[in-house]
């Protein structure tokens, strides 16, 4: 994992110049009001250690899900299997 390097004000400074704008305002400038969000209603930032533990348990649930899953289709298929050999017998 790499850590997160946050940018100065001079960094943030120096690109808005490169491309020609003053402030990250301007960046927006163009987008009517009608498409502009009221609120992004972003939580508050996680550390890079608190993110990689919240990936993990995410992870870890789609991991049991999967399990679940494979374990219902196999109950499934040998149900199936069962009843085509039940059919079968009956049919004799």
């Amino acid at each position: 994992m790499f850590p997160y390097i946050s940018n100065t004000k001079k960094n943030v400074q120096d690109m808005l110049k490169v491309i020609g704008v003053s402030s990250i305002d301007d960046l927006f400038a163009d987008i009517k009001p009608r498409h502009k969000p009221r609120s992004f209603h972003l939580p508050q930032g996680k550390s890079e250690f608190e993110v990689v533990e919240y990936m993990k348990r995410l992870a870890s649930k789609n991991v049991r899900g999967l399990i679940r899953l494979l374990a219902a289709v196999i109950m499934i298929t040998m149900s199936l299997r069962r009843l085509r050999l039940w059919l079968h017998e009956e049919n004799l």
